[in-house]
């Protein structure tokens, strides 16, 4: 006998996903909006989506001394670009007030790699800011020096790090 329980399952699923791909999509990809991040003339696209064409547009005008970045939709300047936390995850209770998991939809493991992937190089890029380095610097005089302000640094980050978990699960 031909089970239709499964067959539909998988359509329903299909298709929340792709409610949400209408709902919360990118302008750039199209899919699902991966760590969404907000321009400052409010429209809204995958973080990756966004560095990977400022990169593109900045190696398009390698020529020129100074590169103004526009918005690929508006063609306003982008001047400032925010991680969207409120749409983020609006987004992930939608998935998982649907049921929905990585092992039913495959744009949704990707997506979920996505997400992985540009959240650790938020992470990076805060760490190298917070501790004012960059990996081209080198200072071979003051390299002891140098190493004892980062492991400060990143000390007072990482208690900072606890402090907000602890707050946050207080708050809960």
């Amino acid at each position: 006998m031909f089970q239709t329980g499964n067959i539909g399952r998988t359509m329903h699923r299909a298709n929340i996903w792709e409610s949400i791909c209408l709902s919360h999509g990118c302008s750039l990809c199209l899919d699902v909006l991966a760590c969404p991040v907000i321009s400052n003339c409010s429209h809204t696209f995958c973080g990756e989506c966004l560095d990977t064409y400022m990169v593109k547009v900045c190696e398009d005008a390698s020529s020129s001394p100074s590169v103004a970045h526009y918005c690929p939709l508006c063609k306003e300047e982008i001047v400032s670009v925010t991680f969207e936390r409120i749409f983020h995850r609006d987004i992930c209770e939608k998935i998982a007030s649907a049921g929905l998991c990585a092992n039913d939809n495959p744009a949704m493991a990707e997506w979920k790699r996505r997400c992985e992937v540009y959240e650790q190089k938020m992470q990076q890029n805060r760490v190298h800011k917070f501790c004012g380095r960059n990996d081209h610097d080198s200072d071979d005089d003051n390299s002891e020096r140098n190493e004892d302000d980062f492991t400060r640094r990143v000390f007072f980050l990482a208690l900072t790090v606890v402090l907000i978990v602890v707050i946050a699960k207080a708050r809960m």
